[in-house]
């Protein structure tokens, strides 16, 4: 159970105004014709209006509509389930790399592994809906709080909240995408498309203009934990600045050290125990975890997040009551991931131990991050849970005392999106490619921090690394937390021959495919609706 304040997620009713759709009535501070819906003229007469449409920004993150766990999604013409934004992001970050497989045959979500998408793909329309409605709504505080001194810092999450969220249009759909602001008023009109430059110019200034009106790092998480800060900030520059030459082909590797140095100085540390970064109680955790999304067993239910992730990893013959979760059976590591851990990180660790009591059994296997027993670790084709792989463990529905959370189908787990692990990793790899600023040295005691935690001991700790081995790294200690895809984009082993893995192209063993496929296509539905849109290369 959680035991910090946030903004708790509201239902507001006049979230569809917020979204810039076309309304049949002309007059829109007309009274409402239910007593219990606030039009717009009415919910924000008072503060607690503001607060309940910043609550939604935040909100968009974890939920999945206005009813949980669903009834009344927010992105239309796609089965609410997969329209969270965390679920989403996970199926387009993680299915097409070396990091899992999904024996589920729901809709075309096998196709991801395969690399076989197309522009009609309703896991793609789910992502690229939600970040447009996350826009849309954050647009609509912005604009509703514009010359109110009294939001400013709200002002600046909102703004925070929408740099992020165009940082992952860009990322994921490239830079031949709509683009809105506050200046856009709702209503009926066709966006215009703008460019990976200026998108990459926008995200970037925006993000500097707000950073020092956001709160100092670690400010909110005495009773406002889950709300974005300067750090959250300095962190969404330097994903920028890391990938800038994926995005505009331009090295800004000093850059990411600056702002990697910025975080790294602001007090941030290691958690003692990897495995507790995605227990239950992980909202202890906050000088580790720099920005979460926040998940409740009771307040936040949905099929999305860290839900989706520690019910669609339990399967086969593991104990749902191991991680107390709901055994939906659907995704598992390939062996490419699995073998990249060496003896004694506690990373990989798959050391499973039966015991009889369930108390005894969460106790004795809180630290196992993998489950081998009766799974395949060579996947012949992708067919059942069993079938496919290494059972995964690294989200657990459990505290760090290995006692059972408030649900065993609905998460007490925040998905830690930002953690300082990360940032050590990418200061070492900016440091590796040039760039100014940090040193070889700092580099190797940042990653020795994350060998000694791994190992538990110094038998981990390194004297040297290169590239390689910074790739390697991220996935031990990043998989399944949606970076993957942007990481091996990064080092142009996403798409080539190089680098294989079970199923890569649709084959057993893995073949290289078309380097247009390393951005995502704009869904057929916005291109159709839209005649200022063009579709993105290849597809």
């Amino acid at each position: 159970m959680k035991t910090r304040n946030i903004i708790y997620f509201p239902i507001i009713a006049f979230a569809i105004l917020a979204l810039g759709l076309t309304s049949c009535v002309d007059d829109l501070d007309s009274g409402p014709i239910d007593e219990n819906i606030q039009t717009p003229n009415v919910a924000f007469e008072t503060d607690a209006g503001y607060t309940a449409l910043l609550a939604k920004c935040y909100a968009g993150f974890s939920t999945s509509g206005q009813k949980g766990p669903a009834g009344a999604g927010d992105v239309a013409g796609v089965d609410e389930g997969f329209s969270g934004y965390i679920r989403s992001m996970f199926n387009l970050q993680e299915l097409p790399t070396e990091e899992l497989v999904c024996a589920w045959q729901d809709q075309t979500i096998q196709d991801f592994h395969i690399h076989a998408w197309t522009p009609d793909d309703p896991f793609l329309v789910a992502f690229y809906g939600r970040i447009y409605i996350q826009i849309a709504i954050c647009n609509e505080f912005i604009r509703r709080a514009e010359g109110l001194e009294r939001f400013a810092v709200e002002t600046a999450e909102a703004r925070f909240i929408r740099a992020l969220c165009y940082w992952h249009a860009l990322d994921n759909f490239g830079g031949n995408i709509p683009f809105v602001t506050e200046a856009d008023l709702p209503g009926s009109f066709f966006p215009q498309p703008t460019t990976a430059e200026k998108l990459f110019s926008y995200i970037e200034s925006e993000l500097k203009e707000i950073e020092t009106i956001m709160v100092e790092p670690r400010a909110h998480n005495t009773d406002q934990y889950g709300r974005a800060d300067r750090a959250a900030a300095w962190m969404v520059l330097a994903k920028l600045y890391l990938n800038a030459k994926t995005y505009i082909g331009i090295e800004k590797n000093t850059e990411t050290i600056t702002y990697c140095k910025k975080i790294i100085d602001a007090g941030y540390s290691l958690a003692d125990n990897y495995n507790e970064l995605f227990l239950a109680d992980n909202d202890r955790l906050t000088n580790e975890i720099i920005f979460a999304i926040r998940f409740d067993g009771e307040k936040t239910k949905s099929y999305n997040g860290t839900s989706f992730l520690m019910n669609a990893s339990t399967g086969g013959n593991m104990n749902k009551e191991l991680t107390n979760s709901g055994n939906w059976a659907g995704y598992t590591a390939t062996r490419a991931l699995f073998d990249k851990f060496e003896a004694g990180d506690l990373r990989g660790n798959s050391n499973f131990v039966k015991k009889e009591g369930i108390d005894e059994l969460r106790q004795e296997n809180i630290n196992v991050m993998f489950f081998t027993n009766g799974q395949s670790l060579d996947i012949d084709k992708i067919a059942s849970f069993q079938d496919n792989g290494v059972g995964v463990m690294k989200f657990k529905n459990i505290t760090s005392s290995a006692a059972a959370a408030s649900s065993n189908e609905w998460s007490d787990i925040d998905f830690p999106m930002f953690r300082l692990a990360d940032v050590y990793l990418m200061y070492a790899e900016a440091v590796a490619r040039g760039g100014v600023g940090g040193t070889i040295g700092d580099a190797i005691n940042y990653l020795n921090k994350l060998r000694v935690r791994a190992y538990g001991n110094d038998t981990g700790k390194i004297s040297t690394y290169d590239l390689n081995y910074i790739l390697d790294e991220r996935a031990r200690e990043l998989y399944w937390e949606c970076h993957r895809r942007t990481d091996l984009i990064r080092f142009n082993k996403y798409a080539s021959a190089d680098n294989l893995w079970p199923w890569k192209n649709n084959v057993k063993d893995g073949a290289a495919f078309s380097t247009h496929l390393r951005t995502y296509p704009i869904p057929q539905s916005d291109i159709t609706a839209n005649p200022n849109l063009t579709q993105n290369s290849g597809y």
